[in-house]
């Protein structure tokens, strides 16, 4: 494969330059997906009652004839800003939600830019067209 390929990039000055490095082709496509990934969630903190039944509930999810004994305990959650919905594992700080987060990202890139180093030229340009374009 070839080290270098051509894309439509321009200088600071406007002035199209050509060729870009493979390596860093790739590193511009992760850079931009990382980016993306970062924002498609956010952790939330959520909380739960404790009833007289010695069950936690949420706020609003009382059975007939229990009440709360006033006990409370949070954690967190992922909320997805595209689906507008929390969901996943439950975390206990946000600490925790985002080692997790970041942890995830790292796998996934990791696997994204496998998978980049085996694509050949068309198919990496195409990519680059895609998420830096």
């Amino acid at each position: 494969m070839k080290t270098e390929l051509f894309v439509n990039t321009r200088d600071a000055n406007g002035k199209v330059t050509g060729f870009m490095p493979r390596d860093t082709m790739i590193e511009a496509i992760l850079n931009r997906w990382e980016q993306s990934e970062r924002n498609m969630d956010e952790g939330v903190q959520r909380f739960e009652l404790m009833g007289t039944d010695g069950k936690w509930h949420g706020p609003a999810g009382f059975p007939i004839g229990v009440t709360m004994t006033g006990e409370k305990r949070g954690y967190w959650v992922s909320y997805s800003r595209c689906l507008g919905t929390t969901a996943g594992k439950r975390f206990d700080s946000k600490e925790a939600f985002e080692a997790h987060k970041t942890a995830h990202i790292e796998r996934d890139r990791a696997e994204f830019k496998a998978n980049l180093d085996q694509m050949d030229e068309t198919r990496l340009l195409c990519q680059f067209q895609y998420w830096v374009k």
